[in-house]
């Protein structure tokens, strides 16, 4: 079972889509995600596999880029076709009640209208979006890791320990320039020590 489902068109986010599979999986782990290209099995049901992937997901990342909505087919119906796997997908998430997460990719992706969008869609307006930029994927895919492991705090995170705060300061070392003596830099006392007095240069 998987808990997180990438929702992507292979003609608009294929890309992102593998860069998301591949940083969720360092930080939750393989088996926590479910990415169509890796997860389906050879000679496996195309259709059941997907839908059932949908069903028993707990989070759906629906990435959204500038083709998402039409796509790149002659049609050009996208999402208003009831045989794209998109919609289906999410459509099915809806249904099953899996939370669906808008990511929208790229800085100029507008956000979504209802008018837009299929009437069995048209919610997807309504929930928060994240953002992923191309160009500097870092901060989003941080944020929606941080979403996930917030919603499935059962998953192993890979980046807890980074975020925890050092607890143990580095330790620093004490420079002393040109010494002409003893030199004890600790906080207890020196013994067996003795005074010295003028210069011990070499000259």
């Amino acid at each position: 079972m998987h808990d997180i489902f990438i929702n992507f068109r292979s003609d608009d986010t294929a890309g992102i889509a593998t860069l998301l599979d591949r940083e969720l999986s360092r930080r939750f782990g393989l088996e926590s995600l479910f990415f169509a290209p890796r997860s389906i099995e050879a000679g496996q049901r195309f259709s059941e596999a997907i839908l059932t992937a949908v069903r028993q997901s707990g989070a759906l990342l629906a990435l959204i880029g500038p083709y998402w909505l039409a796509g790149r087919s002659a049609d050009g119906r996208g999402l208003h076709n009831e045989w794209d796997w998109v919609r289906r997908e999410i459509i099915e998430a809806l249904i099953s009640q899996v939370r669906v997460i808008p990511v929208l990719v790229g800085r100029k992706t507008p956000s979504l209208r209802p008018s837009d969008l299929p009437e069995e869609l048209a919610i997807l307006a309504k929930f928060q979006h994240r953002r992923l930029d191309p160009n500097d994927p870092g901060p989003g895919l941080t944020r929606i890791g941080d979403d996930l492991a917030k919603l499935f705090p059962h998953l192993p995170n890979h980046d807890a320990s980074e975020a925890q705060p050092n607890r143990h300061p580095p330790q620093t070392g004490t420079i002393v320039y040109r010494p002409t003596g003893p030199v004890h830099t600790g906080s207890g006392n020196q013994h067996n020590t003795f005074p010295t007095t003028g210069s011990h240069e070499r000259g």
